[in-house]
């Protein structure tokens, strides 16, 4: 398994938000994202057995690991809000896949 470093991504302005990858040089773009109140750290141990064509991001939420925390922006929109930006700053691909289909009402280790 490849060597897993935390790293960051500016999302928005003010908002880093943390993230740990896996397989750089996968073709498959992943985003995977904790439950509530987890960081990306949540995932390390499935990493093992990811497929290497997987090109992994693991996303920590805002407040959630070393992400920043602001004063507000903790609905299950204001975090989605986050996430699609930070999917497409971290992903070579056009557009984020879809491997789960969140509910509507929760934010729980969605796969996005």
């Amino acid at each position: 398994m490849a060597y897993i470093q935390e790293n960051f991504a500016e999302v928005m302005p003010g908002l880093r938000l943390s993230w740990g990858g896996l397989h750089p040089d996968g073709r498959v773009p992943v985003l995977l994202v904790p439950g509530y109140a987890d960081s990306w750290r949540f995932w390390l141990p499935m990493f093992p057995y990811l497929p290497d064509w997987l090109r992994v991001f693991a996303l920590s939420p805002r407040g959630h690991g070393t992400s920043d925390a602001p004063a507000t922006g903790y609905t299950v929109a204001d975090n989605a809000q986050a996430a699609l930006p930070a999917s497409l700053t971290l992903s070579t691909s056009p557009r984020p896949s879809s491997l789960a289909t969140p509910a509507a009402d929760t934010w729980h280790g969605n796969l996005l």
